[in-house]
Protein backbone atom coordinates (compact mmCIF):
# COMPACT_ATOMS: atom_id res chain seq x y z
CA UNK A 1 0.00 0.00 0.00
CA UNK A 2 1.79 3.58 -1.16
CA UNK A 3 0.71 6.14 1.60
CA UNK A 4 1.66 9.65 1.23
CA UNK A 5 2.42 11.21 4.47
CA UNK A 6 2.08 14.19 4.76
CA UNK A 7 -1.44 14.16 3.61
CA UNK A 8 -3.12 17.38 2.04
CA UNK A 9 -0.80 19.75 3.45
CA UNK A 10 2.41 21.11 1.88
CA UNK A 11 4.63 23.36 4.35
CA UNK A 12 5.06 26.64 3.86
CA UNK A 13 8.53 27.54 3.29
CA UNK A 14 8.87 29.20 6.73
CA UNK A 15 7.21 26.43 8.28
CA UNK A 16 9.85 24.18 6.67
CA UNK A 17 12.35 24.51 9.44
CA UNK A 18 10.19 23.34 12.20
CA UNK A 19 8.60 20.55 10.03
CA UNK A 20 11.86 18.93 9.04
CA UNK A 21 13.87 19.63 12.57
CA UNK A 22 13.30 15.52 14.28
CA UNK A 23 14.98 14.92 10.79
CA UNK A 24 17.46 17.21 10.91
CA UNK A 25 18.64 15.51 14.38
CA UNK A 26 16.47 17.92 16.44
CA UNK A 27 15.07 15.67 19.83
CA UNK A 28 13.80 19.19 21.65
CA UNK A 29 12.66 22.54 19.58
CA UNK A 30 10.73 26.08 20.46
CA UNK A 31 9.02 27.86 17.72
CA UNK A 32 7.68 31.00 18.88
CA UNK A 33 5.63 31.81 16.02
CA UNK A 34 3.06 34.72 15.64
CA UNK A 35 -0.88 34.28 15.84
CA UNK A 36 -2.18 32.21 12.81
CA UNK A 37 0.79 31.36 11.48
CA UNK A 38 -0.01 27.51 11.44
CA UNK A 39 1.65 26.43 14.19
CA UNK A 40 -0.62 23.46 15.32
CA UNK A 41 -1.14 22.94 11.03
CA UNK A 42 2.51 22.23 10.97
CA UNK A 43 2.84 20.44 14.04
CA UNK A 44 0.59 17.52 13.53
CA UNK A 45 1.15 16.78 10.67
CA UNK A 46 4.70 16.35 11.37
CA UNK A 47 3.23 14.20 14.66
CA UNK A 48 1.45 12.02 12.04
CA UNK A 49 4.90 11.54 10.00
CA UNK A 50 6.35 10.83 13.15
CA UNK A 51 3.67 8.29 14.45
CA UNK A 52 3.44 6.48 10.99
CA UNK A 53 6.78 6.15 10.61
CA UNK A 54 7.65 4.82 14.31
CA UNK A 55 5.02 2.78 16.22
CA UNK A 56 4.92 4.01 20.06
CA UNK A 57 2.38 6.67 22.01
CA UNK A 58 2.29 10.35 20.71
CA UNK A 59 0.22 13.48 23.00
CA UNK A 60 -0.40 16.19 21.71
CA UNK A 61 -0.86 18.49 24.78
CA UNK A 62 -2.92 21.65 25.25
CA UNK A 63 -3.34 24.19 28.24
CA UNK A 64 -7.14 22.61 28.88
CA UNK A 65 -8.80 19.81 27.78
CA UNK A 66 -11.32 21.72 26.26
CA UNK A 67 -9.10 23.54 23.93
CA UNK A 68 -7.49 20.52 22.35
CA UNK A 69 -10.84 19.69 21.56
CA UNK A 70 -12.18 22.95 19.96
CA UNK A 71 -8.82 23.73 18.26
CA UNK A 72 -7.30 20.55 16.97
CA UNK A 73 -9.98 17.11 17.57
CA UNK A 74 -12.70 19.76 15.85
CA UNK A 75 -10.70 22.60 14.20
CA UNK A 76 -11.26 23.33 10.69
CA UNK A 77 -9.38 25.88 8.60
CA UNK A 78 -11.76 28.17 6.86
CA UNK A 79 -9.16 28.34 4.19
CA UNK A 80 -9.42 25.15 2.93
CA UNK A 81 -12.45 23.60 4.68
CA UNK A 82 -10.60 20.50 6.23
CA UNK A 83 -10.20 19.28 9.48
CA UNK A 84 -7.24 19.06 11.29
CA UNK A 85 -7.70 14.97 11.88
CA UNK A 86 -8.20 14.93 7.33
CA UNK A 87 -4.41 14.95 7.60
CA UNK A 88 -4.28 11.35 8.16
CA UNK A 89 -4.31 9.58 5.72
CA UNK A 90 -7.64 7.25 5.50
CA UNK A 91 -5.73 4.46 4.18
CA UNK A 92 -3.46 4.16 7.79
CA UNK A 93 -6.42 5.61 10.02
CA UNK A 94 -7.49 2.29 12.24
CA UNK A 95 -9.87 3.85 14.59
CA UNK A 96 -10.95 7.30 16.50
CA UNK A 97 -12.04 8.28 20.10
CA UNK A 98 -14.22 10.96 20.47
CA UNK A 99 -14.96 10.26 23.97
CA UNK A 100 -10.94 10.22 24.77
CA UNK A 101 -9.58 12.33 21.77
CA UNK A 102 -7.29 9.56 20.50
CA UNK A 103 -6.24 8.17 17.25
CA UNK A 104 -5.41 5.07 16.73
CA UNK A 105 -3.47 3.98 13.21
CA UNK A 106 -3.03 0.54 11.68
CA UNK A 107 0.87 -0.20 12.89
CA UNK A 108 -0.36 0.78 16.38
CA UNK A 109 0.75 4.07 17.07
CA UNK A 110 -1.61 6.06 19.46
CA UNK A 111 -2.17 10.01 19.05
CA UNK A 112 -3.75 11.59 21.61
CA UNK A 113 -4.69 15.22 22.61
CA UNK A 114 -3.80 15.70 26.51
CA UNK A 115 -5.00 18.97 28.38
CA UNK A 116 -2.12 19.52 30.78
CA UNK A 117 -4.70 21.20 33.12
CA UNK A 118 -5.11 16.98 34.05
CA UNK A 119 -1.91 15.71 32.94
CA UNK A 120 -1.78 13.11 36.04
CA UNK A 121 -4.05 11.28 33.58
CA UNK A 122 -1.16 10.14 31.76
CA UNK A 123 1.23 9.66 34.36
CA UNK A 124 2.87 6.16 33.99
CA UNK A 125 2.59 6.06 30.30
CA UNK A 126 5.31 5.92 27.82
CA UNK A 127 5.24 8.87 25.19
CA UNK A 128 7.80 8.14 21.79
CA UNK A 129 6.78 12.03 21.27
CA UNK A 130 5.05 14.85 22.35
CA UNK A 131 3.97 18.32 21.03
CA UNK A 132 2.94 21.06 23.68
CA UNK A 133 0.67 23.96 22.11
CA UNK A 134 0.47 27.46 23.65
CA UNK A 135 2.64 26.27 25.86
CA UNK A 136 3.54 29.67 27.70
CA UNK A 137 -0.39 29.24 28.86
CA UNK A 138 0.28 25.69 29.98
CA UNK A 139 0.86 24.24 33.51
CA UNK A 140 4.64 23.86 32.93
CA UNK A 141 4.61 20.97 35.86
CA UNK A 142 3.51 18.69 33.06
CA UNK A 143 6.69 19.25 30.62
CA UNK A 144 8.78 18.45 33.98
CA UNK A 145 6.62 14.72 34.76
CA UNK A 146 7.05 14.16 31.13
CA UNK A 147 11.15 14.99 30.49
CA UNK A 148 12.78 11.87 32.57
CA UNK A 149 10.25 9.38 30.59
CA UNK A 150 11.79 11.16 26.87
CA UNK A 151 14.92 11.36 28.40
CA UNK A 152 15.09 7.62 29.02
CA UNK A 153 13.24 6.13 25.77
CA UNK A 154 15.15 8.75 23.70
CA UNK A 155 12.13 10.63 22.54
CA UNK A 156 11.20 14.22 21.49
CA UNK A 157 9.40 17.06 22.52
CA UNK A 158 8.19 20.16 20.12
CA UNK A 159 7.02 23.68 22.23
CA UNK A 160 4.86 25.96 19.89
CA UNK A 161 3.60 28.86 21.21
CA UNK A 162 2.73 32.70 21.23
CA UNK A 163 4.53 34.89 23.95
CA UNK A 164 2.57 35.43 27.78
CA UNK A 165 5.09 37.91 28.94
CA UNK A 166 7.87 36.39 30.58
CA UNK A 167 6.90 33.62 32.44
CA UNK A 168 7.83 30.22 31.68
CA UNK A 169 7.40 30.06 28.05
CA UNK A 170 10.41 33.09 28.00
CA UNK A 171 12.42 30.82 30.14
CA UNK A 172 12.55 27.95 27.94
CA UNK A 173 13.30 30.18 24.46
CA UNK A 174 16.20 31.52 26.28
CA UNK A 175 17.38 28.42 27.49
CA UNK A 176 16.69 27.17 24.28
CA UNK A 177 18.98 29.59 22.03
CA UNK A 178 22.32 28.71 24.45
CA UNK A 179 21.58 24.83 23.82
CA UNK A 180 22.99 23.90 20.08
CA UNK A 181 21.28 20.45 20.26
CA UNK A 182 17.93 22.82 20.09
CA UNK A 183 15.96 23.67 17.19
CA UNK A 184 14.57 27.56 17.79
CA UNK A 185 12.52 29.68 15.71
CA UNK A 186 11.02 33.09 16.27
CA UNK A 187 9.00 34.55 13.33
CA UNK A 188 7.04 37.98 13.65
CA UNK A 189 4.17 39.28 10.86
CA UNK A 190 6.61 40.78 9.02
CA UNK A 191 8.68 37.29 8.43
CA UNK A 192 5.81 34.91 6.98
CA UNK A 193 4.31 34.44 3.72
CA UNK A 194 1.61 32.26 2.25
CA UNK A 195 2.55 29.76 -0.75
CA UNK A 196 1.72 33.00 -3.51
CA UNK A 197 4.29 35.39 -1.85
CA UNK A 198 1.39 36.99 0.26
CA UNK A 199 1.96 37.95 3.70
CA UNK A 200 -0.03 35.62 6.29
CA UNK A 201 -0.82 38.98 8.26
CA UNK A 202 -0.59 42.41 6.03
CA UNK A 203 0.56 45.73 7.87
CA UNK A 204 -2.77 46.76 6.69
CA UNK A 205 -4.78 43.64 8.85
CA UNK A 206 -2.63 44.87 12.21
CA UNK A 207 -3.62 48.32 11.44
CA UNK A 208 -7.35 47.50 11.29
CA UNK A 209 -7.16 45.79 14.78
CA UNK A 210 -5.41 48.73 16.36
CA UNK A 211 -8.19 50.97 14.72
CA UNK A 212 -11.03 48.66 16.00
CA UNK A 213 -9.05 49.18 19.62
CA UNK A 214 -6.51 46.21 20.04
CA UNK A 215 -3.91 47.61 22.10
CA UNK A 216 -0.34 48.14 21.20
CA UNK A 217 1.14 46.01 23.75
CA UNK A 218 -1.49 43.31 22.86
CA UNK A 219 -0.49 44.31 19.02
CA UNK A 220 2.91 43.47 19.89
CA UNK A 221 2.42 40.46 21.66
CA UNK A 222 0.09 38.52 19.27
CA UNK A 223 1.80 39.72 16.32
CA UNK A 224 5.30 40.70 16.45
CA UNK A 225 6.75 38.11 19.79
CA UNK A 226 7.25 40.82 22.07
CA UNK A 227 7.44 38.72 25.90
CA UNK A 228 7.23 42.03 27.28
CA UNK A 229 3.31 41.71 27.66
CA UNK A 230 1.36 40.12 30.33
CA UNK A 231 -1.58 38.19 30.33
CA UNK A 232 -3.59 37.58 33.56
CA UNK A 233 -4.11 33.68 34.28
CA UNK A 234 -1.05 32.56 32.59
CA UNK A 235 1.16 30.01 34.54
CA UNK A 236 4.31 31.64 35.82
CA UNK A 237 7.41 29.48 36.69
CA UNK A 238 8.99 29.99 40.07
Amino acid sequence: MRVTVPHAFIPRLYQERLYNCLANGYKRGVAIWHRRAGKDKTLFNLTVKEAYKAPGVYYYFFPTYNQGKKILWDGIDPRTGLKFLDHIPPEILEKKTDTEMKITLNNRSIIQVVGTDNFDSIMGTNPRGCVFSEFSLQDPRAWDYIRPILRENNGWALFVYTPRGKNHGWELYRMAQAQRDWFTSLLTARETRREDGTPVITEADIEKDRAEGMSDELIEQEYYCSFEGFVQGAYYAK
